[in-house]
Formats: C-alpha cells, structure tokens, sequence
C-alpha cells in the first residue's frame, strides 16, 4: 500500500485545509516530516488511519476533531499492487456535530481511481471501512503496526522479559488460539468424543444379540432348500421343453380340423360362382362399349371446337399482320431520334463534368458570406476585450493606492516586537509542559541504564532552558498589547486581501489579453482563408461560363437538358417496345394456329380408331350401343360379383392348400395329442412343488437379511466405538500435555525465531557485516531472548544489553521491520511505506547520523521511508520533507512540501 495524496480539514491542529502529495515527496525513497513539538506532526499518521478506518483506536472524535470546526473531512488517495496488477483509490468522510455536542461520522465514499475517473465502489461508513479492509488486507491494528513503526518502544520489546515477549506475540499474531483458547477447544473435542461414545452404546442396545453361528444356520437352511428346488425346477423344465417342442403340433392340429370344415363347405357352393362368372363377364363387356361410345362423342365435340376457334384465329391473324406492318413503318424514324439523343447527351455530359465545380462555387459563396460575418463579429469581441481591460486597470490602480496606504499604517507602528513576544511567550509554556509530562512518565520508569539517564538528563536541561526564556519575557500591559496585535493582525489581513484582488485582477487581465490575442490570431486566419476562398471562386467560375452564360441559371438549363433526354429515351423506348411487341404478337398468332391445325389432324385420326374398337368389342349378346347401356343400367353389380368371386377363389386354394401342408407336417413330426394331454396335467403338479419352495426360499432371504444386517451393525458400531476411545485417549494424553502454556511458548518462539531470522539480512546490511542476531529459548544454557553475533570479534555472543545505544537502535530497527513484514505477510500486498516516528530527540548527533545512514541504505524506488522527527540536524540532511508550521490560533497548521 503506497499514500499518494492526503487532505485534511478540521482534524486536530488542521483546523483549515491542507493537501500533501505523497506521490512527489516520497520519490527519492526518504523524506521527512519536520516541526516543532505539537506542530500537528503526529496529526499526518492520525488522518490518514482516520480516512482509510474511520477513527482512531482509543480516542474519541471529540478530541480528534478541532474545537473550532463544526465538521471536518479527510480524504486519501492510495495505490496498491494486488496480484501484480496497481490500482487506485480515494476514500473520503466527512465528521459533523451532533446535537448532543459529540462529533460522528457523516458520511464516506470509495472510488476507484485507475482508470482516470472516479468510479465510486463503496458507499456509507461502515460499507466503505468494509471495503478498505479488504482491498490493503489489514485490520486498523495490523495496519498501524506494520505502516508506523514505534522504534522506541521496539528497543523496551527487546530487552523485556520472556513472558512479556509472548503476551505481545501472542497479541500481535494472534495466538491465543494456542493458549487458552487451545485448551479450550482440546476439553471440547474430547466431551463431544465422550457424548459420541455413549451415543453409540445406547445405539448398540437396540440391536438384537446376533452371533455368526445363527447366522450360518440360516445360511444351511437356505442350501437345503435351494437343493430341492433346483431337483423339481429341472423337472418342469423337461416337462416345459417337451411342451414348447410340441406346442405348435398341438396348434396345428386344432387349426387343421377348422380348415377341413371350410372347405367342405366351399366345395358345396362352387356351382353358385361358377354362374356369377359368366354373368360378370358379360356385364364387363357392356361397359366398355359405353365407355368407348362417350370416347367417341367426346373426341367429335373437341374436334368441332377446334375448328370454329381455328376459323377465329384465322381472322385474327390477319388483323395482326397488318398492325406488324404500320409498326415497321414508324420504326423507320429510328435512327433520327437516336442522333438527337447523342447530342443531347454530349451536352448533358459537359454540364455533368463542372457539376462538382458548380456545386463547390455554391459553397464557396456560402463560405465566403460566412467568413465575412465572423471576421466582424471577432472584431466586436476584440472592442469588448479591450473595453474589460481598460475598466479593469482602473481597478487595479485604486486598489494599489489602498495598499499604499496600509503598508504606511503598518510601517508606523513597533507593534511586531510586542506580537513576537506574545507568540514566544506561548510556545516556551507549550515546551514547559511538555517536558514536564515527558519527565514524570521517565521517571515512573525507574530504569538506571545509560540510554535512560541520558534521556532523563536531557528532558530536564531542556526543562531548564525553556523556564530560563520564558523568565526573560515581561508584558506590562497584556490588554493592551493583545488589542494592539488585533489591530496589527487587522491591518495584515485588510493587505493581504488588497494583494489577493490586486493579484486576482492581474490574473484576470491576463487571461483577456491571452483572449483578445488569440481572437486577434483568428481574424487573421479568417482573412487569409478569404482570400483563399475567392481565388479559388473566380477559377470554378471561368469553367462555368464556358458551358452557361449566366451561373445563376446553371440549375435551371442543366435540368432542361435532363428533360429532353428523358422525352427523347421515352420515344426511342416506345418505338423498339411497339415494334418488338408486334412481331411477337404476328409470331406467336402464327404458332398458335399451327398447332391448332395438328391437333385437329390428331383428333379426326383418333376418331376413326376409336369407331374400330367398338365395332370388335359388339357381339351377339351385345349388339350394339343401345343394348349395352341397357346391360350396364341393369341392377348388376358387377363389381361386387368381381371382388365375390375373386374372394371365393382365394379361400377355396388357401383352405385346400393348408390341408394339404399340415396333414404332411404331421406325419412327419409323429405328433401324438393323448401323449401331449398327459404331460399338461404332469406340468400343473410340479409348478405347485416349485411355487411352494420359492416361497421358503424367500421367507429364509429375509431371516439372513435380517440377521446379517443386524450383525454387520452392531460390528459396525463396536469398530466406531473402539476408534472413538482410541481418539479419545489421544486427546486426554495431548490435553496433559498442553494444560500449561508449554505449546503456546512453543508457537511463539517460533514467530520469534522466525522474526529474527528476518533481521538478520537487514542487520548485516546496517552494520556492514559486523552484527548478526539470533534468539534463543534454552534453559539448560539460560539464554533466553535476542543475542548478538560480533562477527568483528570472532563471532562471539553477546547479550543485547551490553550494545551501545545506537547499535541498540540498529538491532531495534532491524527486528521490528522484520515484525512488520511478519504482519503484513497475512495479506497478499506487498508493503510499499512506512512511517518510522521515532522520537529523536533523544539522540547524539553520532547516533542520529548512524540512523539515517541506515535509512538511506534501506530505501529504494519501491520502498518509501517516511521519518517524523523536529531535530535540526535529521532536518538539513534529507532534501525531500513536509515541513509543519504550528497552529497560531487563527488559521491552524499549515505544511509545506520541499522536493
């Protein structure tokens, strides 16, 4: 996670508003924030836990909030790297006043900024808090530890007791779940295991005692019956195949006894169809007579027909054939129409050629009205622009000859010694404080190393200069000096206000004149493209006059030439239709009276072969056309008869020819029906034996299913239990061996060791070799906690404690930037900033170099450091810095960004 810019509004000391670009301070890798004690320094890291989490951890808004807001707003643009892929976003809330006279929040927004736009993803406070924490992956806690590192109380981390070292880890990584909280869980597991083995007894009594004897005797029951039933099932299949083998005997038999019934009767009525034969014979032929005679009526009416419309035709014909030939006649004007359009159309092609000509004159003339009209109006806005310029200098000469005037006021009066001392007097009873606060929490302390009776020394002898300055300051009138500094602070304000409106109508006046000569810079284009456009006008308009002598009446001939090509490919068009029109009307009379003469010959041949087949189809019985009409109005049903005789025929062969068949099959087959009756009634006795021991048969299935499932569950259950006091013996041995807090030790030095492992690489690399640390948890050796490897002498172990104070901070920082990447690697973003708020004021300016040597080598182009100190010396060694001016009780904090 990497700040790029904060804004802050109402928050502590910020009573006004003050942005920081984070994104250009921090690209050198090191910058500072810089100012004097209560400045607002801390108030930085505050407002930006504020923006991403809401509050402040242990403090109320109401003490976060300046006394003299009624609101106050915070917001944060911040990049991070999630999966290899950066993204942006900015997260703003604003705190309001309540009623009750606490502060709470208002309201909060989160956009996604990667794109360039604002896209807003979270809304309301506690959606937003959500949402923050999942994006950066860290908690309000883990972020604070891991993003500003307390290096000062880091050393105490050190140094302190074994016990006390696995409370902070315990709380820091969250193992608590393997203290108590194990135990806990270990006492649970193993009731829930003795819940689940009484479960599984009081289960086991419901079962039926079941041996495996009772269910072997079961199982011989079954094989008993099985050996009987397989006996009698071979039986009725022998039986069941002869069956099968001679079923279809047996069928044929029966069937062969119906079919020699039927064709006894058959035979009986064969003279009755031999009769209705003949009958229809004579009935078929007397309807084909009929038929042929209405052939014969039907060909001679066509045949009349086509020789009346072929007569018709005729005269037709002829009227078509003199129409063909006033067409041809007209036809011959042809070629003269077609020179007239050819000249016409060599005329319309030389207007189509200046067409495009013609239509960009139009534009032209167009554009030319156009760029006359904003060459004037550009020429109004310029007299505007002048008219504003000129009123607006007048204003600025009035407002410099008030400034004038206040700066005389101000240059009269001794005032700013008086207000000097005044503000001085304020920040030595500030200083005065603080020390006094710093040297009582010291002194509760009651720690007697060297680091901490320097620190306490210092505290004191800065206590002593502060009272010695503020001894020298003496006011003899307070009131009146406060109404003089109201007056001063006055007259600064009415003249920064003069210099703001002087400042403001400059800016002004500068931007008219950019204006005004920009839209100088347009009427010259506009004029130059004028002149460009009316060149290029008078040559389109020369290639105009060639083809029009007036351009205005260009349109209206060029559309007369169209007309006349129209009237002209009309004419031309209606000839060629007319005459293709006739001769396909005389072609088409022509073809059809062709085949209308076919058809006729066609017809009369028809006709005479249609007369011969009736002449051979008359006879004795059927004369002639009259008595076979007769015949076939007669009530005969001929084709009733037909289908009779035709179904008679079918019966008769078919009944003779299974007779014939089946009596062989038989024969052949030595089929007995006495022998096949017996076997039936055998059949019906063995199916009642076989229906008898299946019925055993599955009464024993379910005696074993019964029995085998009750025995498989109680072994089932048996199994479960004897597991289950297993795992349970498991857990009561672990629950001894945890019931101290032997493991959660264990688990923490692990961390510790872990930690230390980490620092290593960093401490090295500070010391240039020299340093190494490990830690140890030995109690046959004693050593327990963080010891340092002198690899200048020899590698020898030392005890932290016996460092100087600055190799101390060296080891103090290695190991907590170790714990901070320790934290953040619960998230997957990498750590890309950090704040390292030191209080530096403790050190020797040796020590103080020795840090940021050691910061300098730290930093890279992905890792930025931000160092909080108010040391002169830290001040003028990193270029890059926020500098914090104190709030001077009007206008609050204000920062400065130097890159």
């Amino acid at each position: 996670m990497k700040p790029l810019k904060l804004v802050i509004e109402g928050i502590k000391s910020f009573s006004n508003r003050v942005e920081i670009d984070f994104d250009e301070v921090s690209k050198g890798g090191l910058f500072g924030i810089f100012g004097n004690t209560g400045s607002g320094k801390s108030a930085i890291l505050d407002s930006i836990i504020i923006a991403l989490y809401g509050d402040l951890s242990g403090s109320k808004m109401s003490e976060i909030i300046n006394a003299r807001k009624k609101s106050a707003f915070v917001s944060l643009e911040f990049e991070i790297c999630q999966k290899s892929v950066r993204k942006r976003y900015l997260v703003e809330r604003t705190f309001k006043l309540k009623k009750d006279g606490t502060y709470g929040s208002a309201d909060a927004s989160l956009y996604e900024t990667s794109s360039g736009q604002a896209i807003i993803t979270a809304h309301q406070v506690s959606p937003v808090s959500k949402e923050i924490e999942k994006i950066i992956g860290l908690g309000q806690g883990e972020f604070t530890k891991c993003i500003i590192l307390p290096q000062g109380e880091f050393s105490q981390f050190v140094k302190t007791t074994k016990a006390e070292r696995t409370k902070i880890i315990e709380k820091l990584f969250s193992l608590e779940r393997f203290g108590e909280r194990f135990n806990a869980k270990l006492k649970s597991a193993l009731d829930e295991l003795k819940g689940s083995i009484n479960s599984k007894n009081e289960a086991l009594s419901h079962i039926p005692q079941v041996t495996k004897k009772d269910v072997d005797d079961a199982f011989k029951s079954k094989e008993e019956f099985n050996s009987s039933f397989k006996i009698e099932s071979e039986k009725l299949s022998k039986i069941e195949e002869y069956i099968s083998e001679n079923t279809s005997f047996y069928a044929l038999y029966d069937q062969l006894e119906k079919h020699k019934d039927e064709y006894e009767k058959l035979k009986e009525s064969k003279p009755k169809i031999d009769e209705r034969i003949k009958l229809v014979g004579l009935f078929e032929r007397a309807v084909k007579v009929v038929d042929i005679g209405k052939k014969i009526d039907d060909t001679k009416t066509q045949l009349k027909g086509l020789l009346d419309n072929y007569n018709n035709l005729k005269v037709e014909f002829e009227k078509v054939e003199a129409q063909k030939v006033s067409v041809e006649k007209e036809y011959e004007r042809l070629p003269s129409l077609t020179g007239e359009r050819s000249a016409i159309q060599f005329r319309k092609e030389q207007f189509d050629k200046v067409y495009a000509d013609y239509l960009k004159s139009v534009s032209l003339r167009s554009q030319i009205g156009g760029r006359r009209k904003k060459i004037d109006d550009l020429n109004k806005t310029i007299e505007i622009f002048t008219n504003d310029i000129n009123a607006i200098s007048g204003e600025i000469g009035e407002f410099n000859q008030k400034r004038a005037q206040l700066e005389k006021a101000l240059n009269s009066t001794d005032l700013f010694s008086f207000a000097k001392d005044k503000a001085l007097y304020g920040e030595y009873l500030e200083q005065i404080g603080y020390y006094k606060s710093h040297i009582d929490k010291l002194q509760n302390f009651d720690d007697q190393t060297p680091l901490y009776t320097f620190v306490l020394d210092e505290s004191k002898n800065r206590l002593c200069e502060y009272e010695d300055r503020l001894s020298k300051i003496s006011f003899s009138d307070l009131d009146s000096v406060d109404n003089a500094i109201i007056s001063y602070q006055k007259l600064q304000a009415d003249l920064k206000e003069i210099e703001r409106q002087i400042s403001l109508k400059t800016a002004e006046i500068t931007g008219l004149q950019a204006r005004l000569n920009s839209v100088a810079l347009q009427v010259k284009d506009e004029e130059t493209l004028l002149d460009v456009d009316e060149a290029d006008l008078n040559i389109i308009n020369k290639k105009l006059y060639k083809i029009v002598e007036n351009i205005e009446n260009f349109e209206k001939e060029y559309e007369i030439v169209k007309n006349e090509e129209k009237v002209l490919e009309s004419k031309i068009k209606n000839l060629s239709e007319n005459y293709a029109k006739a001769n396909k009307e005389f072609f088409e009379r022509r073809e059809e009276i062709a085949k209308i003469d076919t058809l006729i010959k066609t017809l009369q041949s028809l006709l005479l072969s249609q007369t011969k087949e009736l002449n051979e189809l008359l006879c004795e019985d059927v004369p002639d056309l009259q008595k076979a009409r007769q015949i076939k109005a007669s009530a005969i049903d001929g084709e009733s008869l037909k289908q009779e005789i035709e179904a008679f025929n079918k019966s008769f062969i078919y009944h003779q020819s299974f007779i014939e068949d089946t009596e062989d099959k038989l024969k052949k087959a030595k089929f007995s029906i006495d022998e096949y009756g017996e076997k039936l009634q055998k059949r019906q006795e063995i199916q009642k034996n076989v229906q008898e021991l299946n019925k055993n048969l599955i009464e024993i299935e379910k005696t074993i299913e019964n029995l085998s499932q009750n025995f498989e569950n109680r072994c089932i259950i048996e199994k479960d239990i004897l597991s289950l006091t297993a795992r349970a013996s498991v857990f009561e041995r672990l629950e001894k061996a945890v019931e101290r807090r032997a493991f959660s030790e264990y688990i923490a030095y692990e961390f510790l060791n872990d930690i230390a492992n980490q620092a290593r690489k960093t401490l090295l690399e500070l010391t240039n070799g020299k340093y190494d640390v490990v830690y140890k948890d030995s109690v046959e050796s004693g050593k327990i906690g963080f010891y340092i490897l002198d690899n200048g002498n020899g590698g020898v172990e030392r005890a932290v404690s016996t460092l100087s104070g600055g190799e101390t901070f060296l080891v103090s920082l290695s190991l907590a930037l170790a714990l901070s990447a320790s934290i953040y690697a619960g998230s997957d973003r990498p750590m890309e900033f950090f704040f390292l708020d030191e209080g530096f004021g403790t050190l020797d300016a040796e020590l103080v170099d020795t840090v940021l040597d050691s910061l300098e080598k730290l930093r890279n182009k992905n890792f930025s450091i931000g160092l909080i100190s108010h040391l002169s010396e830290m001040k003028s060694r990193i270029d890059r810095k926020i500098l914090v001016t104190p709030d001077d009780g009007v206008s609050g904090s204000s920062v400065k960004v130097i890159i």
